[in-house]
């Protein structure tokens, strides 16, 4: 009979097995760890679902004043959408970053 494992331990066997530098097959390694080997592809396959980035497209209106195009004789980025206009300092990265995520999660 196999080992029942919680999520975490499937995660930990499969990182095991391919982080060994051994010519060792899925189900010899199965075998030797008593594992089903049925088992360690289904978690393998739910482990690459959860780490697979996933795409979120975003709409841009083209009539919004969204990036000045001489940005680069500018020390600040103009973000206009609608009736609100926000300028922020090229230096502030990270406030750019934040506003930019916030503004994705909205969408």
């Amino acid at each position: 009979m196999y080992k029942k494992l919680s999520n975490d331990e499937w995660r930990e066997y499969i990182n095991r097995y391919y982080a060994s530098d051994e010519n060792l097959t899925v189900k010899d390694y199965c075998e030797e760890n008593n594992i089903n080997k049925s088992q360690f592809y289904y978690h393998k396959r739910k482990i690459e679902e959860k780490a697979t980035p996933v795409f979120h497209p975003i709409k841009i209106n083209t009539e919004a004043n969204i990036v000045r195009k001489d940005i680069g004789a500018s020390s600040e980025v103009k973000i206009s959408i609608g009736n609100i206009s926000v300028a922020i300092p090229t230096s502030e990265t990270a406030l750019i970053n934040s506003l930019i995520k916030e503004l994705l999660l909205k969408c």
